[in-house]
């Protein structure tokens, strides 16, 4: 059996162990697609929450499109990171205080726009 699908040490299982880095991949992943980022951007420059048919029609022309894209697919993993605060039931959503580490990153996606 592939060494890669059990590991075979303690010190292999503590290598497969979540890390900063896969955070920072995680963060990395979720800054890859033009939607997540835009959404960031836009976001970042509002004073409170946003809905959810505002946000779509800011981020793509077809509103419907873009509205299951973010509820399926986009809003649910930059929550996860806790980058951004979704509430389902209102159908709105804010952008999260960032952990420090994270705050380069979104000045830099900001700055690309």
């Amino acid at each position: 059996m592939p060494s890669d699908t059990f590991p075979e040490t303690d010190a292999d299982a503590n290598r497969l162990k979540p890390t900063a880095s896969t955070s920072l991949n995680r963060i990395f992943r979720a800054c890859s697609d033009r939607a997540r980022r835009e959404t960031l951007i836009v976001l970042r420059t509002k004073d409170g929450p946003v809905s959810l048919s505002e946000l779509a029609s800011t981020i793509d022309g077809d509103t419907e499109r873009a509205r299951l894209s973010l509820v399926h697919v986009h809003l649910p993993m930059l929550d996860a990171l806790g980058l951004v605060r979704w509430n389902r039931a209102r159908e709105c959503v804010e952008i999260a205080t960032a952990p420090q580490e994270f705050r380069g990153l979104l000045d830099a996606i900001e700055c690309e726009r």
